[in-house]
């Protein structure tokens, strides 16, 4: 399952680099997409399959999302706030900051 959601991530990755409509619609819904892919509320929604597929799925998210905010942050204000809102609420764990550093 979290196979799935990886690749539906690339699906999205790649409208959100080419489509300001498309980035729109996801900058709106930023904590939604946060929560199905970086398990921002792990008790209502948790990442589903084997525990590496979700670490590999939440390290790809975050990847994904850090280079969103590095390419078209300043464009849209929501998105400037989700590397600050990912380290507050401690998503983005010591473990990732060795891979990921926003």
């Amino acid at each position: 399952m979290s196979d799935t959601r990886i690749t539906l991530l690339s699906i999205i990755d790649y409208f959100f680099c080419r489509s300001h409509a498309f980035r729109s619609r996801i900058v709106d819904d930023i904590q939604g997409l946060l929560k199905l892919v970086c398990e921002t509320d792990p008790l209502h929604c948790p990442l589903p399959g084997p525990t590496h597929k979700a670490k590999q799925l939440k390290v790809y998210a975050i990847k994904r999302i850090k280079a969103w905010h590095e390419k078209f942050g300043p464009g849209y204000i929501k998105l400037q706030g989700v590397p600050e809102f990912l380290k507050v609420r401690n998503f983005i764990q010591s473990s990732f900051y060795q891979i990921i550093q926003f």
